[in-house]
């Protein structure tokens, strides 16, 4: 069976605490025979309390004031003369609080996606605090002008590579990076590094295999498409 619109109205009412006397007496009654009606002004609350408690104490901003001012007017005019006998209720309430709900948590949402966005950044700058920096120079083999810079992360066994001044290969051969473990035969292989035009790169890499006794990295010149063991000349180097 629907439920009466009344019903309705004064479960928006009760959840925001504005029913009184026995208009509330009467409605608790009945919200303790009726599962629906129980389960709807539950839902009413629930929405009610995270709008209040998920965002900090703060003035509206005017631009919010005036939307929500908008809605409200809006849902008015739409039911305009149907006010109830209760002396609070009218139909245009579930609209109106529908209304300002959906302002209000895109309101949220925006705020939420904002300081979501800077608390990564701070969780980045956070781990990169903890990560080694290593700086590369050329070999006698390597372009006198390049220069990179390894922040390597060992818990996550993963870093950055920022390099710049690196002329880009020959057909035929691809630069590769590697870490150099203490507790490794052979270096391990970082991925390789594509160059742009100006000669710069910047990646996050990932060891083929563990790290975490990792004393130099370095960079090599090997065929296309890189080599699972170092094959070519080094040209950069830098020891952690």
């Amino acid at each position: 069976m629907k439920m009466a619109e009344e019903l309705q109205d004064q479960a928006a009412l009760h959840a925001l605490g504005l029913l009184e006397g026995k208009e509330m007496a009467a409605f608790e009654k009945q919200l303790f025979l009726d599962t629906d009606l129980r389960e709807l002004e539950r839902e009413l609350a629930e929405s009610a309390a995270l709008l209040a408690w998920s965002s900090p104490p703060r003035r509206m901003p005017f631009e919010l004031q005036e939307r929500i001012g908008h809605a409200l007017g809006a849902s008015d005019d739409r039911h305009k003369g149907q006010v109830r006998s209760t002396g609070h209720s009218s139909a245009w309430i579930p609209w109106a609080i529908a209304a300002l709900l959906f302002v209000f948590c895109g309101f949220l949402f925006k705020e939420y996606v904002e300081l979501s966005g800077a608390s990564k950044k701070a969780q980045a700058s956070d781990r990169l605090l903890d990560a080694t920096l290593v700086a590369l120079s050329p070999t006698e083999e390597g372009p006198s002008g390049a220069t990179a810079t390894v922040a390597w992360e060992d818990g996550r066994q993963s870093g950055v590579l920022k390099v710049a001044h690196l002329p880009q290969p020959k057909s035929g051969r691809d630069y590769q990076l590697w870490a150099v473990d203490a507790d490794q035969k052979q270096p391990v292989s970082g991925g390789l590094i594509r160059v742009d035009k100006k000669g710069e790169a910047q990646m996050r890499f990932q060891t083929a295999d563990p790290a975490h006794h990792v004393k130099a990295f370095a960079i090599s010149l090997e065929k296309a498409g890189g080599s699972p063991t170092k094959e070519g000349p080094i040209l950069l180097m830098g020891h952690a």
